[in-house]
């Protein structure tokens, strides 16, 4: 029987591991609503800060509704005599990217790949917390979003604002009953 050393398979270990967390996101420009450093195939891309909107190979996403109203503060002199009044919350943008993982997902099933994504991170100014948004750039479909809270964590977005649930034996349905 071979005797292999214990100090090659410590090293041939740490090289596997290096491999498999060495992958890092591919960090973003964000320049007068452009979105800079994607490859060809993704452009044009841009971000557009009024409409929270993105858009991506000529495909646009508008943020859904929930982010519509954390992202505004009501302004109006007296919330109950007319209109109400909304305006953006100051915030800054940052973008990175991966397009380049398929090596990550050899072996996975289909459900559980990763496609090319965009992460798209809004800080709005004096709060603390912030909010990231995982986009796939193939299908402009939000994967997840998440408001990440200073000294607390994470908190998965319900992006379908609760009126969806999944039930494992019907599949997804509205909470109401109706199939739409």
């Amino acid at each position: 029987m071979k005797y292999i050393p214990t100090s090659l398979i410590a090293l041939s270990m740490s090289l596997l591991c290096g491999v498999a967390v060495a992958h890092q996101d591919t960090r973003l420009k964000f320049e007068d609503g452009k979105i800079i450093g994607l490859p060809e195939s993704y452009l044009p891309a841009s971000f557009n800060v009024e409409e929270l909107s993105v858009t991506i190979a000529a495909k646009k996403l508008i943020l859904p509704e929930v982010f519509q109203r954390l992202l505004r503060t009501d302004v109006s002199p007296d919330p109950f005599d007319g209109p109400r009044k909304l305006e953006s919350v100051p915030c800054t943008y940052s973008f990175s990217a991966s397009w380049y993982h398929e090596n990550l997902n050899v072996g996975l099933p289909p459900d559980l790949a990763l496609p090319p994504y965009i992460l798209i991170s809004i800080f709005p100014t004096g709060r603390a917390f912030h909010f990231e948004l995982l986009i796939d750039m193939d299908h402009l479909k939000i994967l997840r979003a998440d408001l990440l809270v200073k000294d607390f964590g994470s908190v998965p977005i319900d992006l379908d604002d609760g009126r969806r649930v999944r039930d494992k034996n019907n599949g997804e349905h509205a909470v109401d009953g109706n199939p739409n």
